[in-house]
């Protein structure tokens, strides 16, 4: 056995050297389950607080949870992404980027359509050629909170294109461009953006794998409070001294970040509906943006419903007059929860929408129609 981490990507995903199958790693599936739900809590605060919810508190948290959120979600996805990559174009073409594209599109879709509908684009007759337009054009311009399977799948184009190329020189190179992107890049669409920020993540996750797992798999309650700490540590001391837009610096938080989501997911990796969630993480992902605009701006309106016709005052810090949205916010702590409330709620939402699409033949809402029975997940 060499004694270099890298992981070569000649051997199927999920097969050992001896062709047998692999167990599953149910760290893994716990590590995606917690990615996702971080994921749908990080939209939930943002919408809850465009909605007119002052959500300042919980936005902190997810500001201090970005270098973990998104670094674990691709580095888990670039560990099993070998088969792809080791195949040819047209598997991966057929394959995995046309589950990934059609998705993405569909619901990319579905998305602005919502916006639409709950007039957050303006007046739906002026508005509706826009849509139309930036629909036709979402696989080439992304525009809403879907950019992480678009950007998913140019990282799988990307590893099969560089597959020749030694693997560190591959992290390397994206390590050295990220290493700049993470500091605030300005580039305004995200899709865009997260190719330069967590290329590298998924280039080390597919070709890091074997060192993750070892690590995974080797951990002791100091080992894993020391990853821990020095990953808190490291994240702190980085805004404290307002040296996120150092170059590199935020590059150390996200790879800190990794560690300390295999750390986490390994202590949850018990919990069953949390490996389950892990397992299925596509419908939920694809479906939260919809689910959380219609609670949280319905959530709003429903308050002012509520206190308007009695003509009584908001609770001071609830909703007030905002421009281009009607509300404002003040601090209301009793606001931060609502967001934690509402993403088991999304989640769980996301999973039953599936089952009954599925029951009801729209099975295409998740996979290619010219696919049928392939249950690909991303």
């Amino acid at each position: 056995m060499t004694s270099h981490p890298w992981t070569t990507t000649g051997v199927p995903d999920g097969a050992g050297r001896d062709g047998e199958r692999r167990p599953r790693l149910t760290w893994a599936d716990a590590a995606r389950g917690l990615a996702i739900v971080l994921v749908v809590l990080y939209h939930a605060a943002d919408w809850f607080r465009m909605a007119g919810f002052d959500t300042r508190d919980l936005q902190q948290v997810n500001m201090a949870l970005r270098s973990l959120r998104m670094p674990l979600f691709f580095a888990v996805s670039g560990m099993f992404a070998a088969r792809w990559v080791a195949g040819g174009w047209g598997a991966l073409a057929r394959g995995k980027l046309a589950l990934l594209l059609w998705v993405f599109w569909i619901w990319e879709a579905v998305t602005a359509v919502v916006r639409l509908l709950l007039g957050m684009r303006g007046y739906a007759e002026e508005v509706w050629p826009t849509v139309v337009r930036e629909i036709l054009l979402a696989p080439l311009v992304p525009r809403t909170e879907l950019w992480f399977l678009w950007t998913l799948a140019v990282f799988f184009v990307v590893a099969r294109a560089t597959r020749r190329l030694p693997p560190a020189v591959q992290v390397g190179a994206a390590a050295l461009v990220a290493a700049f992107a993470l500091t605030g890049w300005n580039v305004q669409n995200l899709a865009w953006r997260g190719v330069a920020e967590y290329l590298v993540f998924f280039l080390g996750g597919l070709h890091l794998r074997a060192f993750l797992e070892r690590l995974a798999t080797t951990l002791t309650w100091l080992r894993s409070l020391a990853i821990v700490v020095v990953w808190g540590a490291v994240v702190a001391v980085a805004r404290v001294l307002e040296l996120e837009d150092v170059p590199g610096v935020y590059l150390l938080c996200g790879a800190a970040g990794v560690l300390a989501g295999i750390v986490v997911a390994r202590a949850l990796s018990r919990l069953g509906p949390l490996r389950r969630l892990g397992a299925r993480t596509l419908p939920v992902y694809v479906a939260h943006a919809a689910f959380l605009l219609l609670i949280a701006i319905l959530s709003g309106r429903a308050v002012l419903a509520f206190y308007d016709p009695l003509g009584q005052s908001l609770p001071p810090g609830l909703l007030t007059g905002l421009p281009g949205w009607g509300w404002a916010t003040h601090p209301w702590p009793l606001t931060n929860l609502l967001p934690l409330l509402a993403t088991p709620l999304v989640v769980w939402l996301g999973l039953r929408l599936q089952d009954l699409a599925v029951r009801a033949g729209a099975w295409w809402l998740y996979e290619p129609p010219w696919q049928p029975g392939r249950r690909l997940t991303a």
